[in-house]
């Protein structure tokens, strides 16, 4: 349970958001989209937690290569297809923040 009140550095730090992306056999233009779509959020206390749930080889390695974009992504693998619910659970397994946002790998995020 967090902490309510505290001394003013805690009051200051701003709470870290984990956004789940769950991905599997999405168009990749779509991918890219939504993925960049989440970087570039004025709000930057952010984790992006894309889950790979049994994609094929050349697809696991073309989510692998979002790591290297920014060091708030972070990939994990499913060996094969589990659904969507133990995708986003596992999002929310290895996710280390505050709050939890679940953002499908073919949506846009506006930044408003």
């Amino acid at each position: 349970m967090k902490k309510i009140g505290g001394d003013k550095k805690d009051a200051d730090k701003l709470p870290k958001v984990a956004i789940i992306i769950p991905i599997y056999n999405v168009e990749h233009t779509l991918v890219e989209n939504c993925i960049s779509s989440v970087i570039v959020q004025t709000y930057k206390e952010i984790e992006i937690v894309l889950v790979d749930d049994g994609n094929d080889k050349d697809y696991a390695e073309f989510i692998e290569r979002f790591k290297r974009i920014d060091n708030r992504i972070s990939v994990y693998r499913h060996k094969q297809n589990q659904g969507l619910y133990q995708v986003r659970m596992s999002g929310v397994k290895h996710s280390n923040s505050d709050y939890i946002a679940f953002v499908d790998a073919d949506d846009t995020i506006l930044n408003l």
